[in-house]
C-alpha cells in the first residue's frame, strides 16, 4: 500500500495513530506499511508486543541518519547486543545505587514539589507560561542523581533547551522526515525542517558535553556522589578494548547516555502537558492569591501572550487565579 518513494506517510492524516487503528481493526494486530525508504511492523497486541520483546530478532535499534554524524550509534538508544546488555546492565544498577526508587529519590521529589510551590508564590500577579518550569522542576530530581546538579525554575538556558526539543518531538512532519524521509531532508534542509531537526539535538548535547568535561576535571575516586562519577570510575577501571565502557568509547558512551536519559525525562513530561491544553489556546497562568478560577479575553493579558509566547494576534488568553 503507498506511493513510490513516499509510502503509506501521505495517507497517516494529522493523526497517525487513529487511521493505524482503523488499519489493525481491517488487517489485524500484526501488518507492515512502507514508510518512506523504510517497511515498518505495526504490532497492536499486547501479548505479541512482550514476546517480541523477549526476542533477540526485535532487539535492533532504528539508526537515524541524523545522529551518524553526532554520536556514531552510542548511548543506551542506538546500543545493540553486547553493548546494550553491558550498559543497560550498568545504568539500571547504578540508578538504583545513587537513588532511583529509593528513599532519597522521594525526598529529592518532595523538596521541587515545595521549590515549585514558592516559585508560584514568589510570582503572584504576574503572568507565567509554565511549561518549561514544570519540566525542569520534575527533570530537577532525576538530573540531580545523574550530574549532581539542579537547575532553577526560570533557568533561561535550560527553558530554552526544552522549548527547543518539545517542538521538535511534537512535530508530526519533522519526525516524519528525519524517520523516514532522511534523503529528502538533506537536499531541502529548511524547507522540510531537517535544519530544526538538527537544531534540536545541538544545544543538550553541548549541554551534556560540558557537564561530562566538568566532572572529569573534579573527578576523585572513592568520592563518587553521582551517577556521572560512579560511569567515569567503570570506565577509568576497563582495561578491556572490546568492553563498551573502554576509554573514550566509554567515555562517548555515558555522554550520550546521559542525553537520553535527559530526553526520555522531558520527553514522558512535555507530551502529556501538550496534550493536556485545548488547541485553541496557548495556555498560560497568571498567578494570583485567590481561588482558583478561569477568565479569558483580557486584551492586556493577550498583548503580553501575543509578546512573550509568539501566540497569534487575537487568540484568546487564559489565565488561572492560583491559591
Amino acid at each position: 500500500m503507498g506511493l513510490p518513494i513516499l509510502g503509506y506517510l501521505p495517507f497517516l492524516g494529522q493523526t497517525p495513530a487513529i487511521k493505524l487503528a482503523e488499519l489493525s481493526k481491517k488487517y489485524g494486530d500484526l501488518f507492515t506499511l512502507k514508510m518512506g525508504h523504510q517497511l515498518v511492523l505495526f504490532v497492536n497486541d499486547v501479548e505479541n508486543m512482550k514476546e517480541m520483546g523477549r526476542m533477540d530478532n526485535f532487539l535492533g535499534r532504528i539508526q537515524l541518519d541524523i545522529m551518524k554524524d553526532y554520536r556514531q550509534f552510542c548511548g543506551l538508544s542506538y546500543l545493540e547486543k553486547e553493548g546494550w546488555t553491558e550498559w543497560r546492565r550498568f545504568t539500571l544498577k547504578t540508578l538504583k545505587k545513587v537513588g532511583l526508587g529509593q528513599i532519597s529519590m522521594e525526598n529529592l521529589i518532595l523538596a521541587q514539589v515545595q521549590e515549585f510551590c514558592n516559585f508560584l508564590s514568589s510570582h503572584q500577579n504576574c503572568p507565567l507560561y509554565l511549561q518549561e518550569s514544570i519540566e525542569i522542576a520534575t527533570l530537577n530530581s532525576l538530573w540531580c542523581i545523574l550530574t549532581g546538579e539542579k537547575y532553577e525554575l526560570d533557568d533561561p538556558e535550560k527553558k530554552e533547551i526544552l522549548k527547543t526539543i518539545t517542538a521538535g518531538i511534537t512535530d508530526q512532519n519533522l519526525i516524519g522526515i528525519v524517520v523516514f524521509l532522511p534523503w529528502l531532508g538533506k537536499i531541502f534542509p529548511k524547507m522540510t525542517g531537517w535544519a530544526k531537526a538538527v537544531k534540536c539535538l545541538e544545544s543538550p548535547i553541548q549541554m551534556a558535553k560540558n557537564i561530562v568535561e566538568k566532572h572529569k576535571v573534579k573527578y576523585s575516586q572513592g568520592y563518587e556522589t553521582d551517577f556521572i562519577d560512579l560511569a567515569l570510575t567503570k570506565i577509568y577501571a576497563t582495561t578491556d578494548p572490546n568492553s563498551h565502557f573502554y576509554q573514550e568509547l566509554g567515555t562517548k558512551h555515558l555522554l550520550y547516555t546521559i542525553l537520553d536519559l535527559f530526553f526520555t525525562g522531558s520527553d514522558a513530561i512535555s507530551i502529556p502537558f501538550l496534550a493536556a491544553q485545548p488547541n485553541c489556546f496557548s495556555i498560560n497562568f497568571y498567578a494570583q492569591p485567590a481561588f482558583p478560577s478561569i477568565s479569558h479575553e483580557d486584551p492586556a493579558q493577550t498583548r503580553w501572550e501575543n509578546e512573550n509566547t509568539g501566540n497569534e494576534i487575537g487568540k484568546p488568553f487564559c489565565f488561572a487565579k492560583i491559591s
